[in-house]
């Protein structure tokens, strides 16, 4: 025989407790779920342009002779073990001398053997076709190089999903803030 409680011990709720989720709990979701959104919309954006660019580099950039000015390895400042190539070159647009440090649109930090493995087939003062836009020539680079449009959009594609997230938190802070207290 299963035991049961007696009738008197199963705990009645007090009517001075309010029924649901505080409103500071409700509220506090409410604004990650704003964060969320915002964070995750100005992430999609950047990834969506990134790679409309990507796949459409001859609408945005025109190639233009250009000359190496500086070719190096650098340590991120900031004190990490990140290295970056730190380059410079000289592009001539329309007769006025643009400098470019871009070395291609995507870039991440590498190890320093890396960046030298790639730089190495560079010279400063070689001349080397650069990609110039059209919008704005100091937005320039000289490799078409890309780590591939599969992980720009995997990148939009988590995103989407925190935006996603911060959105199931807005709707339900909406709805909690809307629902009426039940009275007893």
């Amino acid at each position: 025989m299963a035991y049961r409680p007696p009738a008197s011990a199963t705990p009645t709720p007090s009517t001075n407790e309010p029924s649901g989720v505080p409103f500071g709990v409700t509220l506090l979701a409410f604004l990650a779920g704003i964060v969320f959104l915002s964070l995750s919309y100005k992430s999609v954006v950047q990834d969506i342009r990134l790679a409309y660019r990507l796949t459409h580099l001859e609408k945005f950039y025109a190639p233009m002779p250009a000359k190496w000015l500086k070719l190096e390895v650098r340590r991120d400042a900031s004190g990490s073990k990140d290295y970056y190539a730190d380059i410079l070159f000289d592009a001539n647009v329309n007769g006025t001398s643009i400098w470019g440090w871009q070395l291609s649109l995507e870039e991440m930090p590498n190890d320093s053997a890396y960046w030298v493995e790639r730089l190495k087939n560079y010279h400063v003062g070689d001349t080397v076709t650069a990609w110039v836009s059209r919008n704005d020539p100091k937005d320039s680079f000289v490799e078409r190089k890309t780590g591939g449009i599969q992980r720009v959009i995997s990148k939009a594609l988590l995103g989407s999903t925190f935006g996603l997230f911060g959105g199931t938190l807005v709707i339900l802070s909406v709805f909690g803030f809307l629902r009426k207290p039940t009275r007893k």
